[in-house]
């Protein structure tokens, strides 16, 4: 995430500008620090999902296609933040998601 997603997303969610000591308003850095330290942890937490389905045995194969990890995504934030997210076709239109399938249809 870069610096204006963090501000933006901690804005809308009652985080408050604060005069920093250069005279500017702004986000304190340690804000910046959390918000980055929480995707790094979140993103290594979705990784986990396919990696352990592979490791006990419930996938046959390590590889998937886009459209099955953007599946397996749109589940781990549901699951694990309670966040609804369009599915690839709603998201990126259903030619796209398509080819992103290989021929295996979007859920």
């Amino acid at each position: 995430m870069h610096r204006e997603q963090i501000k933006e997303l901690a804005l809308i969610n009652g985080f408050k500008l604060k005069q920093q000591p250069d005279g500017s308003e702004d986000l304190n850095p340690y804000v910046y620090e959390f918000a980055a330290a929480l995707a790094a942890n979140a993103v290594m937490h979705f990784m986990a999902t396919p990696v352990g389905a592979f490791e006990s045995g419930f996938v046959d194969t390590p590889h998937c296609t886009i459209a099955e990890l953007y599946q397996v995504a749109r589940h781990h934030v549901r699951d694990n933040y309670g966040v609804e997210t369009k599915s690839l076709a709603e998201e990126m239109g259903e030619d796209f998601a398509r080819e992103c399938a290989g021929g295996i249809e979007d859920e």
